[in-house]
């Protein structure tokens, strides 16, 4: 049968070979691999992008993504493995910093965080929070409690009025459009849900910018790129989070 798909074959040889040679050289893999020098070089920067491989000194190791395809892992390393390429891509295409928030009933967790220089910094990987009120992903959360853990969680608010006031127009926004746009303390705060349909968020992307940085031009370009994401996550974490965010 004649192959169809040789790069991607060139590219699964590759994996194979650097999984067997650890810290192979590029021109230990030219020899190892019967694979163009032009074309090596292309199939190593794509795997090393997306997290496949990693350069460690002169040599070439499996990356932390190969271990998707292995046990072991937790649901949320599995989440934030799958994620952190979108989360390259949506960074670099706003050009703002962006993280990955997990999203349980009664906190919030950062699982990951892809810095933009001189950007808006945002929480970092590791924190975790129970205060709602606080950025868009909370309202995101909020949207998807019912009624008993919504007022937990509003008890839990240490700016409660602030919030009310602006939660029914986060709720409608993001009821229609699918995201949630906040302004306030000098920065500018989009959210997007990672959910399946029907059931509530089980994380979010988010993003932080100085409000003149962010036109509305600019603001609906972000939201598309990271609507776009949180869809092609959602779809490689279904089976993770069948029923949204967890206690």
């Amino acid at each position: 049968m004649a192959n169809d798909a040789p790069a991607l074959t060139r590219g699964l040889r590759l994996l194979e070979t650097i999984a067997a040679e650890a810290d192979a050289s590029f021109s230990d893999l030219q020899r190892l691999c019967p694979i163009p020098k032009a074309s090596l070089a292309r199939l190593l920067a794509v795997l090393r992008d997306e997290g496949y491989v990693i350069k460690h000194g002169d040599g070439y190791r499996l990356g932390d993504r190969t271990s998707l395809f292995q046990g072991g892992r937790d649901a949320d390393e599995h989440l934030r493995l799958v994620a952190e390429p979108h989360l390259r891509r949506v960074a670099e295409s706003c050009g703002h910093t962006t993280i990955l928030i997990r999203i349980h009933s009664d906190r919030f967790h950062c699982l990951a965080r892809e810095i933009v220089e001189d950007s808006v910094v945002l929480q970092g990987p590791g924190t975790t929070r129970d205060d709602f009120g606080n950025g868009p992903w909370g309202s995101i959360a909020m949207a998807g409690l019912d009624t008993d853990k919504y007022e937990q969680a509003r008890g839990r608010m240490r700016n409660r009025d602030a919030f009310e006031t602006r939660f029914p127009h986060e709720r409608c926004c993001l009821a229609e459009h699918g995201y949630v746009r906040a302004d306030y303390n000098h920065v500018c705060r989009i959210a997007v849900p990672i959910a399946h349909a029907q059931h509530a968020a089980f994380a979010a992307l988010g993003i932080g910018a100085p409000p003149d940085a962010m036109s509305e031009q600019a603001a609906q370009q972000t939201i598309t790129a990271m609507q776009a994401a949180a869809a092609d996550i959602a779809t490689h974490c279904r089976s993770l989070f069948p029923h949204g965010a967890s206690a």
